[in-house]
């Protein structure tokens, strides 16, 4: 449809201005869902975190049931490292592949290095140390029993720990995918609305033209409708610029010619 007015374009030109087909409301909303990048069939569960785990405690110090590395390692476990200065093992963390720090020491830096389990040796420790471990935003606690039970313990707090980063990481991925598809969506609005006032055509028709240059250029609609905005708002600011220095060339031609005739 020709408005009568010259008609802007960016970089892309727009394929023949002739009357696409009608979609139904059904049809274009699944288009448009999919070609903003909505999750589709997000798994279940993100990467599994590993069963790896690296132990802060001072030297001589064991749990329950003998020395904490041993007993991770019976569990199945392998110990990536261990040491007894918080501030070293923040240092040693960011190079390793962590699922579970085993400290007892509530440490705030340290427990917000890596998902933390602190261990407490008694229950008269217990309120104290729970108490310094919830203000570390520590993801566990754990009195160790003096009794043959302490291995399943420590297996059941691990095994909870690496659950919730498992949990917490999918939900970071769909956060992340969600605004993503949202970001992308107003954006193809956004473009589709400037086409509708330019070339004078209904939101069907609008979408259906913007469908056809992606699968001609080749370019998803996202990257498409970004490159196209790119382009009017530099055109945009072309024709402002021009506006500007025509309206400052009539100020100074006025400004001569009242000059010339005083």
């Amino acid at each position: 449809m020709n408005t009568g007015q010259p008609q802007r374009r960016g970089s892309f030109s727009f394929p023949p201005a002739e009357k696409e087909s009608r979609q139904t409301n059904t049809d274009k909303s699944a288009g448009q869902a999919a070609s903003a990048g909505a999750p589709q069939n997000v798994p279940a569960s993100a990467d599994v975190p590993p069963k790896t785990v690296f132990i802060v405690e001072d030297p001589g110090q064991e749990f329950a049931s003998g020395p904490l590395r041993c007993v991770a390692e019976r569990l199945g476990y392998s110990v990536a490292g261990e040491c007894s200065d918080p501030a070293e093992a923040v240092t040693c963390l960011g190079n390793l592949g962590v699922g579970v720090v085993l400290t007892r020491h509530p440490d705030p830096v340290l427990l917000q290095a890596a998902p933390s389990i602190v261990l407490s040796d008694s229950n008269m420790a217990s309120l104290a140390g729970l108490h310094d471990a919830f203000e570390a935003h520590a993801a566990g606690y754990l009195v160790s029993p003096k009794t043959p039970s302490c291995d399943i313990c420590l297996s059941a707090a691990i095994e909870m720990v690496l659950n919730q980063t498992r949990e917490i990481a999918r939900l970071r991925k769909e956060l992340s995918e969600a605004q993503e598809a949202l970001a992308a969506r107003k954006t193809i609005e956004r473009t589709k609305g400037i086409i509708m006032e330019r070339e004078g055509l209904t939101e069907n028709e609008a979408y259906a033209r913007l469908r056809r240059l992606s699968m001609d250029e080749r370019m998803s609609m996202k990257d498409l409708c970004e490159t196209l905005l790119q382009a009017w708002e530099e055109e945009t600011d072309s024709a402002e610029e021009r506006a500007a220095s025509s309206g400052r060339a009539q100020s100074r031609d006025r400004n001569r010619g009242s000059s010339s005739r005083q």
